[in-house]
């Protein structure tokens, strides 16, 4: 199911994220500084516990848990340590004014 996530003009700044609630998900978007016009979305939760990690740092491609510096690549979700549960991500896209997310 394809659902709007948000606007344009409310996305994050280049180097930032932002979280968004909807349709039951709490979901965090990331613009990394090299490439802005690229956009990562992915559960706003830490998988390990349940950290807001919109609250963490963007590290490049890197989101860092605020709790336990926990890091996660937000392309793919993986864990820089092998075995961590992995962060869920969801493919994003922008069309004219509103950003939509792919909801399995």
């Amino acid at each position: 199911m394809i659902v709007k996530l948000c606007n344009v003009q409310d996305l994050p700044a280049p180097g930032e994220m932002r979280a968004f609630q909807g349709r039951g998900l709490e979901l965090c978007v990331a613009r990394p500084r090299k490439d802005p016009s690229r956009l990562f979305v992915f559960d706003n939760r830490c998988p390990h516990q349940n950290a807001m990690l919109n609250q963490g740092s963007l590290e490049g491609n890197v989101v860092v848990c605020p709790l336990h510096g926990w890091r996660y690549d937000i392309a793919t979700g993986c864990s820089d340590v092998a075995g961590d549960p992995p962060l869920k991500t969801y493919e994003a896209r922008q069309q004219d004014d509103a950003v939509f997310v792919q909801i399995p």
